[in-house]
């Protein structure tokens, strides 16, 4: 019987895009309740996503804040929840 096909370093980038995706909120059904079922059991993946929490963090640190224009809360919550039609009684 040959190994020649089995790679570990294949599962090693298979838990980096993993942990990227759990750190970025990307996975959904099986996947998420997989990828968190290991956060709770194997430590060298929840230090995955933990580098990745901090690296996706720091993608951010050199841009500006910026305030939104006035109104445009406003006009958010106008566009999301139109009034309903009045009521006579």
């Amino acid at each position: 019987m040959s190994d020649e096909g089995i790679n570990p370093e294949d599962d090693i980038q298979r838990d980096d895009v993993l942990a990227a995706e759990l750190s970025r909120g990307l996975l959904t059904g099986d996947e998420l309740a997989q990828a968190t079922r290991r956060v709770r059991i194997d430590q060298t993946f929840v230090d995955l996503v933990e580098n990745c929490d901090i690296h996706f963090s720091t993608l951010t640190d050199g841009i500006a804040l910026v305030a939104p224009p006035k109104g445009v809360f406003k006009k958010i919550k106008a566009d999301a929840y139109p009034e309903s039609p009045k009521r006579i009684w």
